[in-house]
């Protein structure tokens, strides 16, 4: 996929993407607010012809969230969620830096988007992990420890650069397990 250019520094109300004026469509204000520990949402308000803004209007959290502009040049939002499966969340931010710089996602996007990745991969390594045999919960336990250091001290771009667990059970799992 080919990298997006996508829209930054629209962060608040005084700093937000305004869209045009139209005989169907009031002008509009857009921008990506960012909370720490919780993520990313979209912001819009309306402007009526007198000048008057609306209610300012929020959408639902996400991991990370951003505003870029389609083809045609209308304002679009991406999202990506970060709280699913660790081998879901690992092709989902290989995905992302397909499709977005990683120097265009805010310190603060970043820090949590790794933060979402990390809390993601502890609880599927203490409650969700597959049954193993015993000469393997050891390894387990290594390969998480390693694995969850590697996600919170990594520099940015590397946060996926980790083998998962699925690539590498089979060199633990007793033979009878892995012919079925």
């Amino acid at each position: 996929m080919k990298k997006q250019t996508i829209l930054t520094g629209h962060t608040t109300l005084t700093s937000a993407y305004q869209t045009k004026e139209s005989l169907d469509n009031p002008k509009r204000y857009y921008w990506i607010q960012s909370r720490d520990g919780i993520g990313d949402r979209l912001g819009s308000c309306t402007v009526d012809k007198a000048g008057n803004f609306g209610p300012v209007e929020y959408g639902l959290d996400c991991s990370y969230s951003f505003l870029f502009l389609d083809r045609v040049g209308d304002l679009k939002q991406g999202i990506y969620h970060f709280s699913g499966h660790p081998s879901v969340n690992r092709q989902r931010f290989i995905d992302l830096l397909t499709e977005i710089e990683p120097y265009e996602i805010s310190p603060e996007q970043q820090q949590f988007i790794r933060l979402e990745i990390y809390r993601s991969f502890l609880d599927y390594s203490i409650s969700e992990r597959p049954p193993l045999p015993e000469n393997a919960e050891k390894k387990f336990q290594e390969w998480a420890v390693r694995t969850a250091q590697h996600i919170a001290e990594c520099p940015f771009e590397r946060i996926a650069g980790y083998i998962p667990w699925e690539a590498r059970q089979s060199d633990y799992l007793p033979a009878t397990r892995v012919a079925a």
